[in-house]
Formats: C-alpha cells, sequence, structure tokens
C-alpha cells in the first residue's frame, strides 16, 4: 500500500500544511450563529411565551405569535393547548374576553370557562363559576393574560403544547 508522503501517523487524511477537518488536535470549532437568522423552532419551543393578541374580544381568537398558535381545547375539562390558528381548530378556538373572564364559544365546551389550575399544571376548560382560577384578564398595554386572584400569567410553552400559568415576566 502506498503512502502520501506528507501525511503523519494517525491522521490518515492530514497533511502538514491542511490540518484535518476537526481543525488542529481534531477540535472542530464551534459555529456561531448568523446574526439575521431565527434560532430553531426547537430552541423557540424550550422558551415559555406571554405576549397574546386577540382578534376581536367578543368572539376572536387569543393567539400567540410567539410559538405559532392558538389558544384551542376541543372537549369540556381539556387541558387547554396551542393548536396552529387556522384549519379544522379554528372552530375551537373562538373565545369571549369578558372583564374577568375568558369564555369558549366552540358549541361542544360553551359556556366554559379558561381555568387555572396552579402553576405546575396547565390551565384547562371547567364550567364558568366565577371562581378566582377563572378570573382572567386580557390587557392589551402589555398583551398579557393575567389571573386576578394569582397574578400569574397565560404561558404557551410551544406549538401543540398545553398552556399553564407562570410568573410574568
Amino acid at each position: 500500500m502506498r503512502r502520501h508522503p506528507a501525511r503523519t501517523e494517525g491522521t490518515p487524511h492530514a497533511t502538514p500544511d491542511h490540518p484535518s477537518p476537526g481543525g488542529v488536535g481534531g477540535r472542530r470549532r464551534a459555529r456561531r450563529p448568523h446574526p439575521d437568522r431565527c434560532p430553531p423552532a426547537s430552541a423557540l419551543a424550550a422558551v415559555p411565551v406571554q405576549t397574546w393578541t386577540v382578534s376581536n374580544p367578543a368572539d376572536g381568537v387569543l393567539a400567540n405569535h410567539g410559538v405559532h398558535g392558538c389558544l384551542s381545547a376541543t372537549l369540556p375539562y381539556e387541558t387547554t393547548r396551542i393548536w396552529q390558528c387556522k384549519g379544522p381548530n379554528l372552530e375551537a378556538q373562538r373565545i369571549r374576553i369578558q372583564p374577568q373572564a375568558i369564555i369558549s364559544l366552540y358549541s361542544k365546551t360553551q359556556g366554559y370557562c379558561l381555568t387555572a389550575t396552579s402553576s405546575d399544571m396547565p390551565t384547562i376548560l371547567y364550567p364558568c363559576n366565577g371562581s378566582p382560577e377563572q378570573r382572567f384578564v386580557y390587557d392589551g398595554a402589555t398583551k398579557t393574560v393575567r389571573n386576578l386572584a394569582s397574578g400569574l400569567c397565560l404561558t404557551a410553552t410551544g406549538a401543540n403544547q398545553p398552556t399553564y400559568t407562570r410568573t410574568c415576566v
């Protein structure tokens, strides 16, 4: 077998003038992200997002553009989640924002309200009863949805994931 005269032992593809692809000592340089590129979706999913917009307070959707979705629940007592803001999920995303409640307008969950459970459990749809856990307000200035009793904010953790109440940031 013929060897390339400039290759060194242990690095079959390296020459003194051209180090191995791994760089000096076999280490690769860390790639720096391009400043104009957004972080990957997997990185966004790990960041809780508390900024919401309302299309129409009387009959609209509660959208979270940080995770690219809308608040949804298709059955009573179901965990609220973030689903795509169009298509078959749109009907299950219809809400009405009242002074101290967020009420579902979807035919299967009409009369059910967004309800906080605890900061470590997902929010749910529960029959509206005026309890402190259902007293949410939308603040148009900060674009947050805050529970009046706990002071915690409605938080999206990722697309197709449950929503929670967490410390407002």
